[in-house]
């Protein structure tokens, strides 16, 4: 799997939208991903405002519409989030064993479920962001039919169908 730095995620998502979200799910201070030159300092402003740093992989027309499949612009990757929810928040030695427990499970399934192998796996706190790089001019028509098959697949696993809209 590839390690990215900010530069490359700027080629891979380029249009895509950043934003940071407080601990309640409010978004502030959004952005489109268009000059690799800002956005380091962009993120690490969202970081130093104790923001939690979201994204949508795709990219947009609009900010103020970035997850409305109307609002889609190009498709760079179709994408999973997985969480273990059952030990989403750690209360003991035996929630974190669980937790590596799960974490393996589904990484196992992501290889072996799938006849495509995904493009590029992160290890989150509590699970894993799963994406598979689409082609230039991948059709932005199929993208909701595609999410829908990549959640359903792995909805075992605890895909989530609220961090797979467009």
């Amino acid at each position: 799997m590839p390690l990215f730095t900010l530069t490359q995620f700027c080629e891979v998502f380029n249009g895509s939208y950043v934003c940071g979200m407080h601990e309640g799910g409010v978004q502030v201070d959004g952005f489109k991903v268009d000059n690799k030159n800002e956005v380091n300092a962009r993120i690490q402003k969202l970081q130093n405002n104790k923001l939690n740093v979201h994204f949508t992989p795709n990219g947009i027309k609009d900010v103020d519409a970035h997850n409305q499949k109307a609002n889609l612009e190009k498709i760079n990757a179709w994408y999973i989030d997985i969480d273990v929810s059952e030990t989403k928040y750690i209360k003991s030695p035996e929630d974190k064993e669980l937790r590596a427990k799960r974490k393996e499970e589904i990484f196992t399934a992501l290889f072996f479920e799938f006849s495509l192998d995904p493009s590029l796996v992160v290890n989150s706190r509590n699970g894993y962001h799963v994406y598979w790089f689409a082609k230039p001019g991948a059709s932005i028509e199929n993208f909701p039919a595609i999410q829908k098959a990549l959640v359903n697949k792995m909805a075992e696993y605890g895909a989530d169908e609220a961090a797979s809209r467009p």
